[in-house]
């Protein structure tokens, strides 16, 4: 059973009171997980169909980390 990890920090744009910040995928390996900054946020299972996920809970001040496996 071999993973693939990636990780990338970035900066999330300024929202307003009524706005969501939505992460989209086109497309993941058969099965993915998604983390944000330290918060397991998503589970996928599909093999190659998109999916989204809202992150907007669990932004923090300054840079953001996402983690999928």
């Amino acid at each position: 059973f071999k993973q693939c990890w990636y990780r990338r920090q970035f900066r999330s744009p300024p929202l307003r009171e009524d706005q969501r910040l939505v992460i989209h995928f086109g497309a993941v390996d058969y099965y993915a997980r998604v983390w944000i900054n330290g918060h397991f946020v998503v589970e996928h299972e599909g093999g190659y169909t998109p999916f989204q996920v809202d992150i907007t809970d669990h932004l923090v001040d300054g840079l953001q980390t996402i983690v999928v496996c």
